[in-house]
């Protein structure tokens, strides 16, 4: 009921339930921007020309990218010889978006995934062997409410970058790691593994513009991680959306 009434009232004003972006001098500024991946290649309301012009309003002196430190070099040699890499073949916006952007305005691109190998084959190997998921009536409510959701809504990026979005995947994420033993690709597991990087990223650009630029099913711990930092302003990513319309 708070909720609605805070609602009402932001409608009655006139005004929106986030605040314009500003850039103040010597502050550390958060935008998470959430990436779909692949979905962008064909999506026609949040293709790859939308996420461009997400990160160029954001205008970050700082790209924490979705790459594991261990493969940054790799990844980016292969972009810059436009060779194949499966990391540029599962993460398109990269090559597509992320990589020109850094060549063009020269912002510092750093490394901010926490995926590792083993992540891969265990997730790879678990839904393999339980293509439906874990069997108990709860996942499996909690799941098809999720995904039901996630399909009615699509890929909107007001949507995505919302809160009933982000809630929705933690709620996802927590009846997975609840009822599927999954090892090291435990969603929380993988949550906190990209939580650390990220965090470290900002710490160390403290009082930069930072875009982090990521799975936005993750956005809903990185956001919560980025909120404990001390003196760290995370910014709402549909005042930027506003800005394109």
């Amino acid at each position: 009921m708070r909720w609605l009434m805070a609602c009402v009232v932001l409608w009655s004003c006139g005004g929106d339930p986030w605040k314009a972006i500003t850039r103040e001098p010597a502050r550390t500024e958060v935008v998470i921007i959430g990436s779909l991946h692949r979905v962008h290649l064909h999506d026609e309301d949040y293709p790859m020309r939308i996420l461009e012009a997400l990160i160029r309003a954001a205008e970050p002196e700082v790209v924490v990218a979705e790459i594991p430190p261990a493969g940054f070099a790799r990844v980016s040699a292969a972009h810059a010889a436009e060779e194949e890499d499966p990391w540029l073949t599962s993460f398109p916006e990269l090559s597509a978006v992320v990589f020109p952007l850094h060549d063009e305005f020269g912002f510092e691109l750093v490394p901010g995934s926490g995926w590792r190998r083993a992540m891969t084959d265990e997730w790879t190997g678990y839904w393999e062997r339980h293509p439906s998921g874990p069997e108990e009536p709860l996942f499996q409510q909690v799941w098809t409410h999720r995904e039901r959701r996630l399909g009615e809504e699509g890929a909107d990026p007001m949507w995505i970058h919302s809160p009933t979005y982000r809630n929705l995947t933690q709620w996802g994420d927590n009846a997975l790691a609840t009822h599927a033993d999954l090892g090291e690709a435990d969603p929380l597991r993988v949550c906190r593994a990209h939580a650390v990087r990220v965090d470290a990223a900002i710490r160390a650009h403290e009082g930069k513009r930072i875009a982090v630029v990521f799975d936005a099913r993750r956005r809903w711990c990185l956001e919560r991680a980025v909120r404990e930092l001390p003196g760290v302003v995370l910014h709402d990513t549909r005042a930027l959306i506003d800005t394109l319309e």
